[in-house]
């Protein structure tokens, strides 16, 4: 990284996340104007209990995150992490042996105007 924010960070903190949707086998959420489409299942912590896709109470920390505002979002080669209002850190792991296809997720603007691509 280059030391200035990146397009990520600089358009998803503060934003409110509105919508979570389970689909087969990716996860979206909604960020008020914004999209975040999870091709790679992310951690998700609060209180440092770590929940991972398939255990009991996952969907749920990821639902309860609905009406939670970004507080902080970074995006590294590796990973790109997500802070919540609430305590909630969300982070979607980059590396390519953690995704099952090209994609680790993307980033996009309801309008159009954006999308950012992890690969």
């Amino acid at each position: 990284m280059n030391g200035k924010p990146s397009e990520f960070k600089r358009r998803i903190e503060g934003t409110r996340v509105s919508s979570v949707l389970f689909v087969e086998d990716y996860l979206q959420m909604i960020f008020d104007d914004y999209g975040l489409t999870l091709y790679v299942w992310p951690e998700i912590e609060k209180r440092g209990i770590v929940m991972l896709n398939g255990q009991a109470g996952y969907r749920d920390a990821l639902c309860n995150l609905i009406n939670c505002r970004v507080i902080e979002a970074t995006e590294k080669d590796d990973e790109i992490a997500i802070l919540f209002t609430d305590g909630s850190y969300l982070t979607m792991s980059l590396r390519p042996e953690d995704r099952a296809g090209p994609e680790s997720g993307l980033f996009f603007s309801q309008m159009g105007s954006l999308t950012i691509v992890w690969t």
